[in-house]
């Protein structure tokens, strides 16, 4: 019976591994990261299972926490409230309004971080920056709207110049943001939620390059347009951006 009970516990945690590890994320502070609704949507025996190895790789030991703690901290993250840190022997849980961060315990000075820092580049137009998480370039550029439809962009979007009050930037993604996806009839969503919806892991979402302007995102690189400075009849400049991924050389030589 052991026997049987040992080779089934392994199957299990190789089968929650496979389905899990690409939604948690290892940060810079030492927190073990995953979606808050990730978690809550998993079955009840797969999330004990997902928080006792959590919490086991932050213990110096890798020691396995008892059942009772386990059910502490799912009791933590299924309560809806606002923000709640549960101290363990070894670890510490920080339940946010959209993540649940697991820290070894002596990491907790650094436990406030909600992600790592933004890095926001400027996007001169015309010019390009190179986002350096993924290796594209993203250029922008003034097209007349009469020259527009005999013209090809490529991975790119469209905008109204006239309606960007300010210079653009690149920059990562921050919890909290919003934007009106284009298609949602002027509907405002949660980037987190907008990225939940089409299961992009956590891991990749730190990467994906946000264009945005003072008044709020343009473009989530690669996925969707803001339908706030969507062309319209009535549009007479535009501005394009490109996102391509290309050799620095390459970049040098047409921003020359």
């Amino acid at each position: 019976l052991a026997n049987v009970c040992r080779e089934d516990d392994r199957y299990l945690d190789e089968q929650v591994a496979t389905l899990c590890d690409a939604q948690i994320e290892y940060e810079r502070d030492g927190a073990w990261v995953m979606d808050r609704s990730f978690l809550e949507r998993l079955p009840l025996a797969i999330r004990r299972r997902v928080v006792r190895g959590l919490l086991r790789r932050c213990s110096s030991l890798l020691q396995p926490p008892s059942i009772r703690t386990v059910e502490r901290c799912l009791q933590a993250v299924t309560k809806r409230g606002s923000e709640k840190r549960l101290v363990m022997k070894s670890s510490l849980l920080v339940v946010e309004e959209d993540f649940v961060r697991f820290l070894p315990r002596e990491s907790r000075e650094l436990s406030h971080k909600t992600c790592d820092q933004v890095t926001e580049t400027s996007l001169a137009v015309p010019g390009h920056v190179v986002w350096a998480r993924t290796g594209q370039t993203i250029r922008a550029q003034e097209v007349s709207w009469t020259l527009l439809a005999d013209t090809s962009y490529g991975s790119s979007v469209v905008v109204d110049a006239d309606r960007l009050s300010g210079s653009l930037v690149v920059r990562g993604w921050q919890p909290g943001d919003r934007f009106h996806p284009l298609g949602m009839k002027g509907q405002s969503k949660k980037l987190q939620d907008f990225f939940t919806d089409l299961k992009v892991p956590i891991a990749a979402r730190k990467r994906i390059p946000v264009v945005a302007a003072p008044e709020g995102i343009v473009w989530i690189v690669g996925y969707r347009q803001d339908e706030r400075w969507a062309c319209t009849a009535a549009t007479k400049r535009c501005l394009v951006i490109t996102a391509s991924k290309e050799s620095r050389s390459e970049s040098a030589r047409k921003g020359s």
